[in-house]
């Protein structure tokens, strides 16, 4: 299973995470990505708000919880491993996303645009050996890796 966390502070490592990219990977939600042609200015609050987040997730059986918290906002997703579900990015699209396991240590989630045209995304968490959470979310060639410590 994945899932004997609970708690992960935030990122102590991250990389194409500004900006400057063509796509900017935030972690404010499960996998979010907020493209060009968003207003600057929510682009400029999600990146400061993403910087430090801090991650709450449990798990029974197959069910998974994952609570993000930021200065800004929390979000709060729930799904069951193996099945759709409907949920909507930070910027509030609609998607439907399906999770499945890749190892009993790893999860990835492909998304689907429910109406709309956008990058296809997706995300993975993967436990390490060393107790950390690796999130990898992409959206089209763009890639945003966090790595979180366990509180």
């Amino acid at each position: 299973m994945l899932l004997d966390y609970i708690h992960y502070t935030p990122p102590h490592h991250s990389c194409q995470f500004d900006m400057s990219s063509a796509c900017v990977c935030v972690c404010v939600c499960v996998c979010v990505c907020v493209c060009s042609g968003v207003n600057v200015f929510l682009r400029k609050i999600a990146v400061t708000a993403a910087s430090s987040p801090a991650v709450e997730i449990t798990q029974q059986g197959e069910s998974l919880s994952i609570k993000t918290s930021t200065s800004v906002r929390t979000t709060h997703v729930s799904f069951t491993v193996g099945q759709s579900f409907n949920e909507a990015t930070v910027d509030g699209r609609p998607c439907t996303s399906f999770p499945k396991w890749e190892t009993d240590r790893k999860i990835s989630c492909e998304q689907t645009l429910q109406k709309g045209d956008g990058p296809k995304t997706a995300w993975t968490r993967e436990l390490t050996n060393d107790g950390e959470l690796i999130l990898t979310m992409t959206a089209g060639d763009v890639v945003c890796t966090r790595v979180y410590e366990r509180e």
